[in-house]
Protein backbone atom coordinates (compact mmCIF):
# COMPACT_ATOMS: atom_id res chain seq x y z
CA UNK A 1 0.00 0.00 0.00
CA UNK A 2 0.99 3.75 -0.45
CA UNK A 3 3.11 5.08 2.78
CA UNK A 4 3.99 1.74 3.80
CA UNK A 5 6.90 0.56 5.52
CA UNK A 6 8.56 -2.26 4.22
CA UNK A 7 9.24 -5.08 6.75
CA UNK A 8 12.53 -4.92 7.08
CA UNK A 9 12.57 -1.18 8.00
CA UNK A 10 10.45 -1.78 11.41
CA UNK A 11 13.46 -1.26 13.74
CA UNK A 12 14.54 1.55 12.64
CA UNK A 13 11.94 4.07 12.82
CA UNK A 14 12.47 6.97 14.26
CA UNK A 15 9.01 8.21 15.35
CA UNK A 16 8.80 5.75 19.02
CA UNK A 17 7.56 2.67 17.11
CA UNK A 18 8.99 -0.70 16.12
CA UNK A 19 11.92 -1.57 18.46
CA UNK A 20 15.44 0.37 18.21
CA UNK A 21 17.32 2.27 20.67
CA UNK A 22 14.22 4.83 21.66
CA UNK A 23 15.50 5.56 25.42
CA UNK A 24 15.67 8.75 26.44
CA UNK A 25 15.38 10.66 29.86
CA UNK A 26 12.39 13.22 30.29
CA UNK A 27 12.07 15.69 33.51
CA UNK A 28 7.96 15.16 34.86
CA UNK A 29 6.40 16.69 37.94
CA UNK A 30 5.72 14.25 41.38
CA UNK A 31 4.01 15.02 44.51
CA UNK A 32 5.98 14.37 47.08
CA UNK A 33 5.12 15.78 50.88
CA UNK A 34 2.06 17.57 49.16
CA UNK A 35 4.36 19.56 46.89
CA UNK A 36 5.44 19.18 43.47
CA UNK A 37 9.11 18.04 42.77
CA UNK A 38 10.93 17.62 39.46
CA UNK A 39 12.39 14.92 38.76
CA UNK A 40 14.11 12.77 35.83
CA UNK A 41 13.47 9.54 34.32
CA UNK A 42 14.15 7.54 31.45
CA UNK A 43 11.04 7.22 28.85
CA UNK A 44 11.06 4.13 25.90
CA UNK A 45 8.18 4.22 23.59
CA UNK A 46 5.65 7.14 23.22
CA UNK A 47 2.81 8.05 20.40
CA UNK A 48 3.01 11.36 21.46
CA UNK A 49 -0.17 10.62 23.75
CA UNK A 50 1.36 8.33 25.67
CA UNK A 51 4.62 7.73 26.76
CA UNK A 52 6.58 4.18 28.22
CA UNK A 53 8.03 4.60 31.37
CA UNK A 54 11.59 2.60 31.72
CA UNK A 55 12.99 4.08 35.03
CA UNK A 56 13.07 6.50 37.47
CA UNK A 57 9.64 6.27 38.96
CA UNK A 58 8.64 3.93 41.24
CA UNK A 59 5.38 2.13 41.15
CA UNK A 60 2.50 4.04 43.09
CA UNK A 61 4.07 7.51 42.60
CA UNK A 62 1.87 10.12 41.79
CA UNK A 63 2.45 12.48 39.17
CA UNK A 64 1.40 16.26 38.04
CA UNK A 65 -0.63 15.55 35.15
CA UNK A 66 -2.08 18.96 35.44
CA UNK A 67 -2.48 22.46 37.21
CA UNK A 68 -5.07 24.44 37.94
CA UNK A 69 -5.73 28.00 38.99
CA UNK A 70 -7.39 30.19 40.99
CA UNK A 71 -7.61 33.00 38.57
CA UNK A 72 -6.03 34.26 35.55
CA UNK A 73 -3.49 36.44 37.96
CA UNK A 74 -1.70 33.43 39.90
CA UNK A 75 -1.58 31.76 36.15
CA UNK A 76 0.46 34.44 34.84
CA UNK A 77 2.95 34.40 38.14
CA UNK A 78 3.36 30.66 37.52
CA UNK A 79 7.11 29.63 37.04
CA UNK A 80 7.74 25.72 36.40
CA UNK A 81 11.28 26.41 38.23
CA UNK A 82 9.77 26.81 41.72
CA UNK A 83 7.21 24.43 41.41
CA UNK A 84 4.04 26.92 39.95
CA UNK A 85 3.84 25.57 36.27
CA UNK A 86 3.60 22.54 34.19
CA UNK A 87 6.67 21.60 31.67
CA UNK A 88 6.02 19.96 28.45
CA UNK A 89 8.63 16.82 27.23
Amino acid sequence: ATGSMPQGDIGNRRDGFGGGNTARMAMIWIMESGKPKPIMIKTGLTDGTFTEVLDGLPEGTQIVSGVIYKDAEQAANANPLQGGGMRRF
